[in-house]
């Protein structure tokens, strides 16, 4: 009797690798090297190394033929956690344990590759030295091998790991500020011309913004430093330091040769703000002094570059956020809304163009970017490639704080800070101040007017960031109606008295003296969706809606009273007769502050997700409830892996069917189910509900009621 053909692990471990490898074009890959760690002689399958991420040890198993192979994570966690590269002594702080199924075992050798690239049902899980120290806490996570290569790109440094860094900056740029404030006490003068530079009222949060800014400058240098053209650009190490004191004209001159080559939007403000500081001889050199050691600190931990330190730091130092609306879209909400919002890469990457008309520092007008680049690169793309053309035509972002533009403009162009930037769409937008045409500004609000009109009179101008500096650009040639695939945007929604917690400023525009003249202009914009004081969140969507090409997406974080709120009516109706795949995403925690996708907000908010143009499921929505928040980028990941692979999704009015589960691993974390949409002002079906057969058995009860709706104020 002829025994079958069985094919080694070493076979098949090959060919996944061979597939997994160009999925990014920054890993370096090392399969089966000898004796690669120092502790032991022990070798992972693959060890992936990147100059952004700590290397992550991969290592994969084939399930038996009677069950689970799990020896894979064993051998990880004993092994490889912890443990020393030889070549470069670098900790892996990291490893996924992998398991194939066993079925490729017995399949012919020339049908591995096809079935691996084809298959979504390979087994992982995320193994690390802090925590957790296991993703997911229970079980296995399941997805293909593009899937995977997500998972290793982000797993490969810890949220814990992100969190420490934000410290040290956090940490270096108060130390900075302190020294700034003393030169303050003496020289009045080195306050009010910082805040001049960054438009705000000198303070303790003006003078921290600097000291970022200035931070922010000095890493990117580090980048750059001895680079092509940049010959002369010291790094942070050959910096001169006497008496614990750095020269500020040697720091001043290299940032000169930088911006006579490229890169004026890093290096334009932060020179400013150096030269103003050179007023204190003796205090500018500690202050850099300060902020270089906090710089070369997180070269040292591989985070200098990480996209999400800025912005964390940004939100914690704006102490008026409420005031302006401000908050922060947290890393793993920001995570779930671009995944949501770009699921997969259809078209070439140049013809996808992208806004955030309040981008703050730029977290999810460069989330989405990053996803566009991990796509485009998992498909075998080369996001380097095609970096300048997206930054010069298709990333769109806009906000009134000069600070904020300067640091979406920095953080994106630091993906590939080597690559340089003509003009970019990064704008700062007038607010507060009086137009040709009288009304006065009020940041991206006044593009609801159409910006592409033939006016006599120009109507307004903005802020621009370029490599080469700062340019006044007209409406009419920046923005047009109409233009945009994707609109994805955490707004400034608060309505007058929303927050009734604080003792802030209720109204809208109440940083401004000139807030009545602003409520006016606002209405002067052919506003359609006001009335009853509903905030500037349905102004945003009315934005985006006007922004977008039929086909495109709006993608939003907004209050949960956008789904069931009566203010919010006349957004829903757009939403019903008007768009299509629908999807909103809430949180049924009883405590609202833990129902929120924003940091230091109390309120409960929502993800809405559409499509514009009508389609077959026009008139119906995806809800989406999950029993809390998301801990990690890769919880989030998963969650949106699941939404979009779900074919069949389960509709209210079929019964109780509890829905379709969303898992991390063996945890059920939420449910979703398709339910039609009320055609009037009542609340949509689903919004904040935790027992989807609670919903289920209510609605069969009311079936027979006309246009019936249900909606929880507090969780069911």
């Amino acid at each position: 009797m002829n025994q079958q053909h069985t094919n080694s692990e070493d076979t098949i471990t090959t060919l996944f690798v061979e597939i997994l490898m160009p999925m990014s074009a920054t890993w370096n890959i090392y399969e089966q090297t000898t004796r690669p760690l120092v502790e032991n002689q022990r070798r992972p399958d693959v060890i992936i190394r990147t100059v952004e991420r700590y290397p992550i040890a991969v290592e994969v198993k084939i399930d038996d033929k009677r069950g689970r192979n799990e020896t894979g994570e064993k051998q990880a966690r004993e092994h490889y956690l912890g443990k020393t590269l030889r070549t470069t002594g670098e900790t892996i702080a990291s490893a996924i344990a992998i398991r194939l199924p066993y079925r490729f075992r017995k399949m012919p050798r020339n049908e591995i590759r096809e079935n691996l690239e084809a298959s979504n049902d390979f087994a992982y899980t995320l193994l690390s030295v802090d925590e957790p120290q296991r993703f997911p806490q229970k079980g296995w996570l399941y997805g293909s091998i593009a899937d995977i290569a997500t998972a290793i790109r982000i797993g490969a440094t810890p949220i814990t790991t992100i969190e420490r860094a934000a410290e040290v900056l956090e940490q270096g740029i108060s130390d900075a500020a302190s020294i700034v404030n003393t030169a303050i006490q003496d020289r009045p003068y080195i306050g009010k011309r910082i805040g001049e530079l960054l438009v705000q009222e000198p303070g303790a949060q003006t003078i921290q913004m600097a000291m970022l800014i200035i931070s922010n400058a000095l890493v990117f240098q580090s980048s750059l430093a001895r680079k092509p053209d940049l010959e002369t650009v010291p790094s942070l190490s050959e910096l001169t330091t006497d008496y614990g004191q750095l020269d500020s004209d040697e720091v001043l001159r290299a940032w000169r040769d930088i911006q006579k080559v490229n890169y004026a939007p890093i290096f334009n403000v932060a020179y400013t703000l150096v030269e103003t500081l050179s007023a204190d001889d003796k205090l500018v050199g500690e202050i850099l002094s300060v902020l270089r050691d906090t710089a070369r600190e997180l070269e040292k931990m591989g985070l200098a570059q990480e996209h999400e330190l800025a912005g964390i730091v940004f939100q914690k130092l704006i102490d008026n956020r409420k005031i302006l609306k401000a908050n922060y879209t947290r890393p793993e909400s920001s995570a779930l809304l671009c995944a949501l919002a770009l699921p997969e890469l259809k078209t070439d990457p140049k013809k996808l163009k992208i806004a955030d008309f309040a981008c703050g520092t730029g977290s999810l007008l460069n989330g989405v970017y990053q996803r566009l680049l991990m796509l485009y690169e998992q498909a075998g793309g080369n996001g380097k490639a095609i970096h300048q053309y997206m930054m010069e035509h298709n990333l769109v972002g806009c906000d009134i704080l000069p600070n904020a533009a300067h640091l979406t403009a920095s953080i994106i162009a630091s993906t590939y800070p080597d690559v340089r930037i003509g003009g970019t769409r990064i704008h700062t937008m007038l607010y507060g101040t009086q137009r040709a045409d009288g009304l006065y500004a009020i940041g991206a609000l006044n593009l609801l007017s159409d910006p592409a009109g033939t006016l006599p009179l120009p109507l307004d101008t903005t802020e621009t960031a370029t490599g080469q500096g700062f340019e006044t650009t007209d409406f009419r040639d920046a923005f047009r109606h109409g233009e945009f695939d994707i609109v994805i945007q955490n707004p400034p929604y608060t309505r007058s008295g929303a927050d009734s917690n604080s003792n802030l400023p209720k109204s809208i525009f109440a940083d401004k003296k000139e807030a009545p003249e602003m409520q006016a202009a606002r209405k002067a914009q052919g506003r359609r969706f006001g009335g009853n004081n509903p905030g500037e969140g349905v102004d945003f969507v009315d934005l985006a809606d006007r922004m977008l090409r039929p086909n495109g997406t709006m993608a939003f974080v907004l209050p949960s009273t956008s789904l069931t709120g009566n203010s919010w009516h006349k957004v829903r109706r757009l939403w019903t007769e008007e768009y299509r795949d629908v999807l909103a995403l809430t949180i049924s925690d009883a405590d609202t502050e833990n129902c929120a996708f924003s940091s230091d907000t109390t309120m409960a908010e929502c993800l809405v997700l559409a499509t514009k143009g009508n389609g077959t499921n026009t008139g119906r929505a995806t809800f989406v409830c999950l029993k809390r928040c998301l801990k990690s980028e890769l919880e989030a990941l998963q969650v949106a892996n699941q939404i979009h692979s779900i074919e069949d999704v389960r509709r209210l009015e079929d019964g109780v069917n509890r829905g379709n589960r969303i898992c991390i691993g063996d945890d059920i974390i939420g449910f979703a189910i398709s339910a039609p949409l009320p055609d009037d002002t009542l609340a949509w079906p689903v919004s904040r509900i935790r027992d989807v057969t609670v919903l289920q058995s209510a609605y069969q009860m009311a079936a027979n009621k006309h246009n019936c709706g249900f909606h929880a104020k507090k969780p069911l």
